[in-house]
């Protein structure tokens, strides 16, 4: 890949780093405004901001507050500051990968903001790099669950991963027979369009921050490459999980969505040590759902009567969940 920022994210080109998670990179600018400029750079490469999501956006500018707050905690001087993000060519972006400008500023620093004809001279390596421990050290450490990037799972015949561009038309092969979302809010889809939707809505809606961790995964056959259908975990609470699923009609009756089920609630009970439960429901009329949650060793709690509105009628849902065997510690 040709671009810089790309390739300093994966350790290609060198940079001062000041700060990493799953979502972002913070390293000093070789061609700083004033010492401890900074770059918040998104891991996931776009060309202009408004290419981002909406929650990638935000995410700059969260990153981006820590950064200035510990570049003033730092030493390094600073008298205020400039947070500037320029979008494309004619606004001076070098660098077609979307990134936020944190620079410090002084009285009588001489600096301007703007690169319309020349950039400040190019720091030593040695210089920044003394500047970026500088800072780092008073950089908040990520969050556990905000560096947990999206696994890939494998079991004997699925593969369950992110979705892929190249993935509509599976989406739309498996969510346009009418018998798979009887049981859910949205409809069949019947056009590619439909599926779009879906897409994006996914690609907008995972999110790792803690206490918000919200994880769609394609099902994937081994054998064809085909994705067959999703499921989703999210943390209800730093105690709970919860998983969704839905499957195409083909592959119903044959073990598919319990091996799913299974390799997710593994995973989370593995890597999430303060979740004690994971739980679903579903329709009372959906047995095949039913089936599913007491494969993987799910216990019916109980029936909600009337909890839920199916495309405008009123349904019970039946709860079903399954407890880690340890004390929850206060």
């Amino acid at each position: 890949m040709s671009c810089v920022f790309c390739r300093i994210i994966k350790r290609e080109l060198p940079a001062s780093f000041i700060y990493e998670d799953d979502k972002a990179v913070a390293f000093l600018d070789i061609h700083p405004i004033n010492e401890g400029h900074v770059l918040i750079v998104p891991k996931r490469h776009e060309t202009q901001f408004g290419n981002l999501t909406e929650d990638e956006a935000a995410y700059l500018f969260k990153i981006g507050r820590r950064v200035l707050k510990a570049i003033q905690e730092s030493g390094v001087k600073s008298e205020g500051a400039n947070l500037f993000l320029s979008d494309g060519p004619v606004a001076g972006q070098d660098v077609m990968h979307s990134h936020l400008h944190i620079a410090p500023r002084f009285k009588g620093d001489g600096q301007r903001v703007g690169f319309s004809h020349s950039d400040p001279e190019q720091y030593p390596r040695t210089r920044l790099d003394q500047i970026a421990l500088k800072i780092a050290g008073h950089t908040p450490k990520a969050d556990k669950q905000e560096t947990m990037n999206q696994p890939t799972l494998e079991t004997k015949r699925l593969i369950l991963e992110p979705y892929k561009d190249s993935d509509l038309t599976d989406i739309l092969a498996y969510a346009s027979h009418p018998e798979v979302p009887k049981y859910v809010p949205w409809e069949a889809h019947k056009t590619i369009e439909d599926s779009q939707k879906f897409f994006d809505f996914v690609r907008q809606s995972t999110r790792n921050v803690r206490g918000k961790l919200f994880f769609v995964f394609a099902i994937r056959l081994k054998t064809s490459g085909s994705v067959i259908g999703s499921i989703d975990f999210k943390n209800v609470n730093q105690f709970t999980g919860q998983i969704d699923y839905a499957l195409g009609y083909e592959n119903w009756g044959k073990g598919i969505m319990s091996e799913a089920a299974q390799a997710i609630s593994d995973w989370a009970f593995s890597n999430l040590p303060e979740m004690v439960r994971l739980q679903a429901f579903c329709v009372s009329e959906n047995i095949g759902s039913s089936r599913v949650m007491e494969k993987i060793g799910m216990s019916r709690e109980g029936m909600r009567r009337k909890a839920f509105v199916l495309k405008g009628k009123p349904v019970d849902l039946t709860d079903y969940a399954i407890i880690k065997d340890k004390e929850v510690i206060s």
